[in-house]
């Protein structure tokens, strides 16, 4: 599969470009635009950077299942992150859960998606201070307009550095 819908570095306009290699990696950020504008392509060339200067606990996040196949997609032909740093949000809490609340696993899956995710944020509310500082040196969440305030406020406790 081609991963041509990939900016390339040499493509950015100045702006994108100090979004991608500029900002210092402890802000956190929002990267806003239309549809189609390459919001997704900057929080990847960003989380390619990232993790090219060494950082290896860098994860993107996704709302849907979908959009996350397509950038694993794309990681995998570019070769640049690990393609388990990218997941859905859902799967990333859950997997969370599963880690540090195994018996609370089948708990935090009950319900519709909204009560699930918002069961999810819950009990990672209960152990985020676990996690440490170093569990996720950049946390990139692409369409972070569809988290719950509750949601981000658990990605943010997790660490952050957040776009789109």
């Amino acid at each position: 599969m081609d991963a041509g819908w990939w900016t390339k570095a040499e493509q950015l306009d100045p702006q994108q470009a100090h979004i991608v290699n500029k900002v210092g990696v402890d802000n956190s950020f929002l990267v806003t635009g239309g549809p189609g504008s390459g919001k997704t392509n900057i929080l990847l060339l960003r989380a390619q950077y990232l993790f090219l200067k060494r950082f290896k606990n860098v994860v993107v996040l996704t709302v849907g299942r979908s959009l996350t196949e397509f950038i694993r997609t794309g990681v995998a032909v570019k070769q640049v992150l690990e393609i388990d740093h990218i997941a859905t949000h859902r799967q990333w809490s859950l997997d969370l859960i599963r880690q540090y609340r195994p018996a609370r696993a089948s708990e935090a899956m009950q319900g519709d998606f909204g009560e699930s995710s918002a069961r999810c944020a819950e009990i990672l509310s209960e152990f985020v201070d676990e996690l440490g500082p170093e569990r996720y040196q950049a946390i990139l969440v692409d369409e972070v307009q569809d988290l719950s305030a509750q949601e981000l406020g658990m990605v943010f406790k997790t660490r952050a550095s957040i776009s789109h």
